[in-house]
């Protein structure tokens, strides 16, 4: 769709964003590689209210893992892109923060398609629906170019994808397992935005202080990264977590306190 409404040279800026993108996404395919043996076993035992609080852990730390760099990097992406590559192409910034919004929103539900895997049940009704994802997002950025949002039209497919998917993601989660959308709102995706909102908003101010440089990169970065791990501990963790965190930090602190 691209090569038709603006030619090939406008691909470049797709591609650079799915290549910033990936790098966002390491740390996440390390939680769902982490946590999906498990949800897995956990089935298997019949362990079924295991598999639900799971499945809302890995939602919960997929996004914090995406989230701790794309917040930041979503803020100062104009001059990050900049600094490397000197002369970003034409709507690339733009594109390059879609596919991170994209990717922050379907990984709130990361636990629902483990879970949804796992049962063994209805997968091919599961995979039809969300398939259809992709014909969403060629349909949406064709109907938006037709209309003539430009490249634009790239951002408003990408985000309709990750509507569909997560949404679908959520209604066949508490078909097959038991976690509706009242969990997931409730304990993955409320605390979330709320938290995303205040980085963002912290962030975002550093703006009004500093003119744009690499300098004003780091005090962005440092800023978001000094409020959001705090607010992930606090708002984003459940008890077991945050026991689970504080007993792996004493053991490191005393086994460095022993090495002294």
């Amino acid at each position: 769709i691209v090569n038709k409404y603006f030619g090939p040279v406008f691909n470049a800026a797709v591609s650079l964003g799915n290549s910033v993108a990936g790098h966002c996404t390491t740390l996440s395919s390390s939680v769902s590689g982490a946590f999906y043996p498990l949800i897995v076993n956990k089935t298997g035992e019949g362990a079924f209210d295991e598999v639900r609080v799971l499945g809302l852990r890995a939602s919960r730390l997929s996004s914090v893992m995406i989230l701790l760099f794309a917040i930041p990097l979503s803020l100062e992406i104009r001059e990050v892109l900049k600094l490397w590559l000197v002369q970003p192409p034409a709507f690339v910034a733009e594109i390059c923060v879609a596919i991170l919004v994209k990717l922050s929103i379907e990984a709130t539900s990361d636990g629902y398609w483990m879970s949804i895997l796992s049962r063994g049940k209805s997968i091919v009704k599961y995979s039809m629906t969300v398939c259809w994802a992709g014909f969403v997002l060629m349909g949406s950025v064709w109907l938006a170019f037709a209309l003539g949002f430009g490249m634009l039209s790239i951002c408003v497919g990408f985000l309709l994808h990750a509507v569909w998917l997560v949404g679908w993601r959520i209604y066949w989660g508490g078909r097959l397992c038991g976690v509706g959308m009242r969990m997931w709102f409730g304990k993955v995706f409320s605390p979330l935005l709320i938290i995303c909102l205040l980085t963002c908003s912290l962030g975002f101010s550093v703006r009004f202080i500093m003119e744009a440089s690499f300098l004003r990169v780091i005090m962005t970065t440092l800023i978001c990264e000094v409020f959001f791990m705090p607010a992930v501990y606090f708002l984003v963790l459940d008890s077991d977590e945050r026991r689970y965190l504080n007993g792996r930090i004493s053991a490191v602190m005393a086994k460095r306190g022993i090495d002294r």
